[in-house]
């Protein structure tokens, strides 16, 4: 009563903190990936994908997984600007 606890739900007030920090290594040198439609979304959508699967069930959260995904698909786009903006002054 009136003391500190832990439970296996606990902690959720440190999660979205850690999420932010991940978020941002995986977007600060990839901005244009904040041109995507839904970016937020899709940013959680790669955090499930990325995850990897803990030996007594559920997943955990994979940062380097989180960043390279952002990266590659940042790149891809960067590359579909250039190529676009080459055909254009053709």
């Amino acid at each position: 009563e009136g003391g500190y606890y832990y439970t296996r739900l606990g902690g959720a007030s440190s999660t979205y903190p850690y999420l932010a920090g991940i978020f941002a290594c995986a977007l600060q040198d990839n901005t244009i990936f904040f041109t995507r439609p839904n970016w937020q979304d899709e940013l959680f959508e790669i955090m499930k994908q990325t995850a990897n699967e803990h030996p007594l069930g559920g997943k955990i959260i994979n940062p380097t997984g989180i960043v390279e995904r952002v990266s590659e698909i940042a790149r891809a786009m960067e590359m579909d600007l250039i190529k676009q903006q080459a055909s254009q002054h053709e």
